[in-house]
């Protein structure tokens, strides 16, 4: 996704795979176990993606499907606007994202996608 400064992005629930509720503490909040799978589609390609079984995660596969058009940010990820904040019960205070992560930026409560390692 790198280079291309605004993609349209279709994100479409493939199939939903949910675990029972986890305690919410930072390790949870990094558990693998249990995930949603969705498809991200920019024009006709199809990438597979995961949703981490938690409170936001949960929250934003709820929107799906959704169109949005992801604009470049500071050379490391693309963002969108989100209609709403996603519930970020339990989710750490810190958090550094890594390429292909699919986060949300608490303050404004957009959609962030990483492409490139994050710079502190």
């Amino acid at each position: 996704m790198a280079g291309r400064p605004d993609i349209p992005l279709a994100l479409t629930a493939a199939a939903l795979f949910f675990a029972p509720a986890k305690a919410g503490n930072a390790d949870d909040f990094n558990s693998r176990s249990a995930m949603t799978r969705i498809n991200v589609i920019v024009a006709d390609e199809v990438m597979p993606a995961t949703l981490d079984d938690i409170p936001a995660a949960r929250d934003f596969a709820s929107m799906l499907p959704i169109d949005l058009t992801l604009s470049d940010y500071h050379g490391i990820e693309k963002v969108a606007d989100l209609d709403r904040k996603l519930d970020d019960t339990g989710a750490p205070r810190a958090y550094e994202p890594e390429p292909g992560d699919i986060t949300q930026y608490r303050p404004w409560g957009n959609l962030a996608i990483f492409y490139k390692p994050f710079q502190s």
